[in-house]
C-alpha cells in the first residue's frame, strides 16, 4: 500500500469514524461507510482543502452519488399518512370491530411496502459509487477524473 493511500485511509477513519481494518480501497463512501447528504459535503470539502483536488467535476454530478440530508417529512409522506387517517376511520366504520388505529396501522405498513417496492430500489440502482480508490485516483491527479456517460 502506498503512503497516498495510507494517508487517505487514515483521512476516511477520522472523518467517519470507521476504524482502518474495516476500510479497504475498494469500500464505497455510502453504501459501506454510511456516507450522505451534509456528511458527505463536509467531507469533501475537507477532502478537496487537505489533498488539493479539484472537484468541480464531482460537484456538477453530485446528486449521482448522494442524496439529500434528511430533513423533514415530504408532501409525499404527509399526504399517506393523511389518507391513512382517512381510511382508517372509514373501514373502522364499516368493520366496527377493528378500532381506526387497527386500520391506519395496517394501511400504513401496506403504503410503506408499496412505496419501497416501486421506488426505493430504483434509487439504489442509480447511485454511482465513490470507493476509496477513486478518492486515491482524485488526489493523485488533483482533480475528480471519474468518468460520466451521458446518463450519469
Amino acid at each position: 500500500m502506498t503512503e497516498l493511500e495510507q494517508r487517505i485511509i487514515a483521512f476516511v477513519e477520522h472523518e467517519t469514524g470507521t476504524k482502518s481494518r474495516w476500510i479497504e480501497l475498494s469500500s464505497c463512501l455510502q453504501q459501506d461507510l454510511g456516507m450522505d447528504g451534509d456528511d458527505a459535503v463536509e467531507f469533501f470539502e475537507k477532502f478537496e482543502k487537505d489533498f488539493a483536488v479539484d472537484l468541480a467535476l464531482l460537484r456538477h454530478h453530485w446528486p449521482n452519488h448522494f442524496g439529500p440530508e434528511f430533513s423533514s417529512p415530504s408532501l409525499g409522506c404527509l399526504v399517506v399518512i393523511g389518507a391513512a387517517v382517512v381510511l382508517g376511520d372509514l373501514l373502522h366504520r364499516a368493520f366496527q370491530p377493528i378500532p381506526s388505529w387497527g386500520w391506519i396501522l395496517v394501511l400504513l405498513v401496506i403504503f410503506g411496502c408499496a412505496y419501497s417496492w416501486l421506488f426505493a430500489d430504483r434509487a439504489a440502482d442509480t447511485s454511482v459509487k465513490i470507493t476509496v480508490s477513486g478518492l486515491v485516483d482524485a488526489a493523485t491527479a488533483g482533480r475528480w477524473v471519474k468518468e460520466y456517460d451521458n446518463r450519469e
